[in-house]
């Protein structure tokens, strides 16, 4: 029969991947929860989640989690990441970088965990979250620890511990002695393990981080269990208990009380521990590798209060095979059915005895891998040794044979000196001879320079004659075609005058249109706000709350009216003179396009739906979200002037290298011949609509600076549809 300290060293095996992601876990939020409190409590204070960022962040964080295992999750990081760091949530972007680890860690990638470490070690450097030095860290730790590779983890956890000291960080010096902890407990060394938790404990209490202390009591609980020192164990477990600080935590700690009454026969106190457990279970707390360990115990529990049914019903749900006919095999001896507790138990120990072998076999090849990799180190150490030596005699061979070169050299340079005298020497002899004729050849020159000059003088006398006839012939053609080019220009210019004077009369009439409709439509809501603002502030008028809200809604459209105008002159303005500047940055449609929507939602008529339509995968554009967001507002307060039923949709999607949003409303339409029109400056459809159509005119220029192009859909008979044509990737 397989004795209760047994059966738990194996169940303590099976959970323990479990209990490791859940120590990371609790770990790394009460290391943010007491940095959060002690650095950044006045900024945080209104986020509500475990760690303190922004709550839109985490609630992404948390779908990451939950695709912890699968690749996407490593460009959710990435979204993450740049999310964050556009809402400069620092501690957030280094949450985004621990998912790669985490990732790596579930799916056993090694050397992609490695690197990973590094980045975000050297980020989380330069940020007040030292913490996250070790996040990746505790994963590598851990990860040899699984695959007992205890040399290896040891080797990692001396510089972990030197890192955490060096740093001073409490985090990593608590973390040090829990990781020598695990290291110990899993070698089957639990006296050595509680030591180590017991110094984490310590340390906590003397750096005064007592929300620290729930993981060092959980450990500290498990070995004094696996001691069989109860009363120990039942005192760390309850105190495990009120300082855990989330429900997963306390179900891990309810499972080791539970173990514990059992193995006290403590059954009533069990039976109090049995119902919490059940709470955690109907809520979805226990998973994974707890939930599995919550079966283990509950047969365990049912096979000690002689309930053999229910214990077999608990054990079937053990994907374990070994663990599950270890307690078959348990049930049927408790049952007299000794045959078949035979089998069960025959094969429960076939299937340890192979993952024994299989296990050793794993660690005589690596320790074969090791013994391979120092001899081969050791032969090329020799090699390079025998290498050096070579180079070494090469190089004063080589220095020997240089100080010959430069005697040699020296001989030959003086060799070669008294050549050179003597070539100067006869140089010099040839030089006097060609002086000699030089200047015999210098005295014929002049002789034929000077008949070569009378010639010359003679041609040019001709040449002066010929050249004033030429010069008088030319100054009458000259004066004859600077007449008609004198005329044709005066007719240019009179011409450009004409059409200047045209200009300039066409331009005044524009000014003296556009003065009167910016007076005409200034006036209409300066005259309605004087004129509430005189009723609101009458003595001796009196109105009912109805009333005078009515009046401030008056008084509130009729301003927002005069801002809009007052701002479309002033982008009018802008544009003209060519000052308006567009600043590239991420932005987020999803989020765009709410805010935008929920800025007009208050103009939309009364029984108008105002929809969105997206698509499925969250899109981030490469633009102006300011002028992108003016834009879209443009068309949706056109829209909402026209629609008096029906819905407006704002909708986007991507088409090739493009992004397509739309505008469409049902309202009473554009005539497709007026498709153009519209776009001019002080267009409107209505004149008895406000504004001085400028809206329109405007969201083609911003558009146009954007890269992209607006237009009306003349196919759309439903209504009036905008479309805004805007690049994926605007050039710089």
């Amino acid at each position: 029969m397989i004795n209760d300290s047994m059966n738990y060293k194996r169940i303590t095996i099976f959970a323990k991947d479990t209990q490791n992601d859940m120590k990371r876990f609790i770990g790394h939020t009460i290391l943010i929860l007491l940095a959060e409190i002690f650095l950044f409590c006045p900024i945080t204070m209104s986020q509500n989640n475990p760690y303190k960022i922004n709550d839109q962040l985490y609630s992404y964080y948390q779908k990451c989690n939950s695709a912890i295992r699968k690749p996407e999750v490593l460009l959710m990081a990435d979204t993450l990441f740049h999310m964050a760091k556009k809402k400069g949530d620092v501690k957030a972007q280094c949450l985004a970088l621990n998912l790669k680890s985490d990732h790596y860690y579930h799916t056993d990638n090694i050397i992609a965990l490695l690197k990973e470490k590094e980045k975000v070690a050297d980020f989380a450097r330069k940020t007040p979250y030292k913490q996250y030095i070790f996040g990746a860290w505790n994963r590598i730790i851990t990860y040899y620890l699984r695959n007992w590779e205890y040399d290896t983890a040891l080797i990692e956890l001396k510089k972990y511990q030197s890192e955490a000291l060096r740093l001073n960080n409490s985090y990593g010096i608590g973390q040090s002695y829990i990781q020598l902890g695990d290291v110990y407990f899993q070698q089957k060394m639990p006296q050595i393990a509680a030591q180590q938790y017991q110094q984490a404990v310590d340390y906590y209490k003397s750096a005064g981080k007592h929300n620290e202390l729930y993981y060092p009591y959980y450990t500290l609980a498990t070995c004094y269990t696996t001691l069989n020192d109860y009363k120990k164990a039942e005192e760390y477990t309850l105190k495990s208990i009120e300082l855990s600080p989330n429900a997963k935590a306390k179900a891990s700690a309810h499972l080791n009380l539970l173990r514990i009454y059992i193995r006290t026969k403590d059954f009533a106190k069990a039976e109090e521990v049995i119902r919490a457990l059940k709470h955690y279970k109907e809520s979805d707390i226990l998973q994974t590798g707890a939930l599995q360990n919550y079966y283990i115990i509950m047969a365990t529990y049912f096979i000690q209060t002689k309930k053999y049914d229910d214990a077999m019903t608990y054990g079937d749900s053990i994907k374990n095979l070994q663990i599950q006919w270890e307690l078959k095999s348990r049930i049927y001896e408790k049952m007299k059915d000794f045959e078949t507790a035979y089998t069960y138990q025959l094969n429960s120990a076939l299937m340890r005895d192979s993952l024994f072998q299989a296990r050793n076999n794993e660690l005589l090849a690596n320790y074969n891998a090791r013994f391979n990799n120092q001899k081969l180190e050791l032969e090329k150490k020799q090699l390079t040794l025998q290498n050096t030596e070579m180079r070494l005699n090469r190089l004063q061979d080589r220095e020997k044979m240089m100080l010959l070169e430069k005697e040699q050299t020296r001989i030959e340079l003086e060799n070669r000196n008294l050549q050179l005298e003597q070539q100067q020497t006869a140089i010099e002899l040839e030089k006097a001879e060609t002086q000699k004729q030089r200047l015999e050849v210098i005295h014929k020159q002049e002789q034929l320079q000077r008949i070569k000059m009378e010639q010359e003088t003679n041609q040019r006398k001709i040449w002066v004659v010929f050249s004033i006839l030429i010069l008088i012939s030319g100054f009458s053609s000259i004066y004859a075609f600077t007449r008609r080019q004198h005329a044709r220009h005066l007719k240019i210019e009179k011409d450009a005058a004409e059409k200047a004077r045209q200009q300039a009369e066409k331009a005044d009439k524009l000014k003296s249109a556009f003065l009167q409709n910016l007076s005409h439509e200034i006036r209409t809501p300066l005259n309605a706000i004087i004129g509430f603002n005189d009723l609101l502030n009458d003595a001796d008028a009196e109105f009912s709350e109805e009333e005078r809200s009515e009046l401030l809604g008056h008084l509130h459209t009729n301003t927002y009216l005069l801002l809009t105008l007052v701002n479309d002159v002033l982008d009018l303005s802008k544009l003209e003179s060519g000052n308006y500047s567009i600043s590239l940055s991420s932005v987020v449609l999803p989020e765009l396009c709410q805010s935008t929507l929920a800025g007009v939602a208050h103009r939309v008529a009364e029984g108008v739906r105002l929809e969105l339509k997206q698509p499925d995968t969250e899109i981030i554009l490469n633009t102006d979200a300011q002028r992108l967001q003016q834009i879209l507002t443009n068309l949706l307060v056109n829209a909402c002037k026209y629609t008096s039923q029906g819905s407006i949709v704002l909708a986007y999607e991507i088409a090739g290298t493009s992004i397509i949003f739309s505008v469409t409303d049902t309202g009473c339409g554009i005539d497709k011949e007026k498709g153009e029109l519209i776009f001019q400056r002080f267009e409107k459809l209505n004149s008895m609509n406000p504004g001085f159509g400028l809206g329109l005119s405007i969201c083609r220029s911003l558009t146009t600076l954007l890269g992209g192009k607006i237009y009306l859909d003349t196919q759309y008979t439903g209504g009036a549809r905008f479309v805004v044509e805007l690049p994926l990737h605007p050039p710089v």
